[in-house]
């Protein structure tokens, strides 16, 4: 395992030493950190915030002479300063020692090993150019942070990412943080539509298409079935384009985001923290076309299973304006009750229900079929309820918002289909319904919306996600992968998480962690069950099993946990509606049994040998 030394000093740009820890962190090397007392006064001005460094570096002070990288016996495989402020780099260049960061970097130039100096200041005096071609000449390698353009940078991340790609490549580190020069830009500065997802797949060879007429009830979601996780798209449904299939799978939404598909919960995370938002509104109205007569049955709703109450829209964004929260995006099924009205299933104390509550019943709303990928993730997430979702999906990509008609609210412009309408205040029977467990959730009296305007983009695609299958499991367990991750990782080092489809993507997750100590395991899986409130059983692994592989999972059980000091149970807990072995109780949260099991090796140093898998 390589061992790096990343010192961060007092310089201007202290976010390229942050991210290349959080980015080295993701790869097998052994990490030390320090940080001067002038780079946290930078970080504190420049990020808004106190800094340490995370789990998993092992931390020094700038003056602490004890540190073994002080001397030149412990052999260090490279060691980076980003940023390196002119001060360290001209006590560099002079051989005066004064602290840790300035020894340990001598001590490279000594022994012949790799020293990365990233300077940064503008602009250059004769001093500051002397000082770096003198180390440059002793073997150091000078990479101060130059922005490039050619790669279209979008946001200060960008930059950074493509500022730490550099680095990383000097340290023979493979990664995908920027576009290389040589490799297709199109893609990467394309806004990606539900329209581009289609035409992706249709590039690729994935896209199965049908050609000949299909109905909307049971024939679609069955050649949907047949042909999972390949995306299909049908010519003539009721005389409309319908695709489904589209969002099957992680690596499919990391494409379509254009975020590496290593590390993916990493980067996604990081996207969803940027300051960045790419939100433009547009005084205009949506629709190339719209409908002169409202009639619900001329879309090609489909009729997913038999036994179901309806024809259900399943894949739609609802926009609503909440009066004392602002702007809400969640996920509704909507059950077509007749031309102009549905009965929509609305969750109590989540954001619609809310905005039900602060309006008498009666708030208008947008429902969004076809939406871009960035919108699509964004509503299944379940923030505060004073963030936009719309703001997290123009942190992802830029999103353009046009006005609707009939009701007072904004839509994504790049979307295929709009409804408008609003709650009449009036309920009607909703169900029975298929939903992700594969089982059948119950009729219930649910909202009545009426329908004021059907529009849509010439030549629209209708999106059919069919109830309990991958793209469902997909929509809504992702997010909470999110969730868990970085809730993980608040409490140790977590690498990687997944909703597993045998758990319904909601109900059982498996999480990967670099352990340090002893209790990381169980601290993992109280984090995890906070952040997810209807997460029903979990296993935490270590990083040497791969969690995507059910078949190591296992393995780990087998061999690194005992139930009677390694499992956790926990009764009468929150739990999931959609459980049908929980207690339920209606207008109440249901209840439910919890259980986490710490398969991580309890053991380290010597002893661990006994618990990992021999390989050739």
């Amino acid at each position: 395992m390589k061992k790096i030394v990343v010192g961060i000093t007092g310089a201007s740009g202290v976010i390229v030493g942050i991210r290349l820890i959080e980015e080295l962190l993701n790869h097998q090397v052994q990490l030390f950190g320090i940080v001067t007392h002038n780079a946290r006064k930078v970080i504190e001005h420049e990020l808004d915030k106190n800094y340490s460094l995370p789990t998993g570096v092992i931390c020094y002070d700038e003056f602490d002479g004890a540190a073994p990288i002080n001397s030149s016996s412990y052999l260090i495989d490279a060691m980076v300063i980003a940023p390196c402020s002119m001060k360290t780099l001209a006590a560099i260049a002079t051989g005066y020692t004064s602290s840790l960061i300035v020894r340990a970097a001598d001590n490279q130039l000594r022994t012949g090993r790799p020293l990365i100096l990233s300077p940064r200041e503008t602009p250059l005096s004769s001093s500051h150019l002397k000082n770096m071609l003198k180390l440059k000449q002793a073997g150091a390698i000078i990479c101060p942070p130059m922005a490039a353009y050619y790669h279209h940078p979008q946001s200060i991340d960008d930059m950074t990412n493509f500022f730490v790609g550099k680095i990383l490549d000097l340290l023979g580190i493979a990664n995908s943080l920027y576009q290389r020069w040589g490799d297709n830009f199109s893609d990467e500065l394309l806004i990606m539509t539900f329209l581009n997802c289609i035409e992706q797949e249709q590039r690729t060879g994935s896209l199965k298409f049908f050609s000949e007429p299909f109905l909307p009830y049971l024939q679609v979601s069955k050649k949907l079935i047949q042909f999972e996780p390949d995306p299909v798209l049908f010519q003539d449904v009721l005389a409309m384009q319908v695709a489904g299939n589209i969002f099957c799978s992680r690596d499919r939404f990391a494409e379509y985001l254009q975020l590496p598909k290593t590390n993916f919960l990493s980067h996604l995370s990081q996207k969803l923290h940027s300051h960045e938002i790419k939100l433009i509104e547009h005084q205009k109205f949506y629709g190339d076309e719209k409908w002169s007569e409202i009639d619900l049955s001329k879309l090609p709703i489909l009729f997913h299973y038999p036994g179901d109450g309806g024809h259900y829209i399943t894949s739609a964004v609802w926009i609503v304006n909440d009066p004392e929260c602002g702007r809400n995006l969640s996920y509704h099924r909507m059950m077509a009750l007749n031309k102009h009205h549905g009965s929509v299933r609305v969750v109590e104390n989540r954001g619609m229900h809310q905005a039900l509550a602060h309006s008498s019943g009666k708030a208008e709303v947008a429902i969004c079929i076809g939406a871009p990928p960035s919108v699509l993730l964004a509503a299944s997430f379940s923030p505060a309820s004073q963030v936009d979702e719309l703001e997290l999906a123009a942190k992802l990509d830029s999103i353009e918002l046009v006005n609707c008609r009939t009701v007072d609210l904004q839509v994504p412009a790049d979307c295929e289909i709009i409804l408008e309408g609003y709650f009449t205040g009036e309920f009607a029977n909703e169900g029975p319904f298929v939903d992700i467990t594969g089982t059948w959730d119950i009729v219930r009296r649910q909202p009545i919306v009426e329908i004021t305007r059907i529009a849509h983009r010439t030549n629209p695609i209708f999106h059919a996600l069919v109830p309990g299958r991958a793209e469902h499991k997909i929509l809504m367990g992702m997010p909470k992968e999110v969730d868990i991750f970085q809730a993980v990782n608040q409490v140790c080092r977590c690498n990687d998480v997944t909703m597993t489809s045998g758990g319904c993507s909601w109900l059982h997750a498996i999480i990967q962690i670099r352990k340090e100590k002893n209790d990381d395991g169980k601290k993992a899986l109280d984090a995890a069950f906070q952040a997810h409130r209807s997460l029903k059983h979990c296993i935490v692994v270590d990083e040497d099993i791969d969690i995507h592989n059910i078949h190591e999972v296992e393995w780990a059980v087998a061999t690194r946990f005992q139930a009677d000091k390694d499992l956790i149970v926990m009764t009468d807990q929150p739990s999931s509606s959609l459980d049908p072995s929980a207690m339920h109780v209606e207008g109440q949260k249901s209840r439910g049994a919890k259980m986490g099991l710490d398969a991580t090796i309890k053991k380290f140093k010597d002893e661990r040998k006994m618990f990992e898998r021999i390989k050739l």
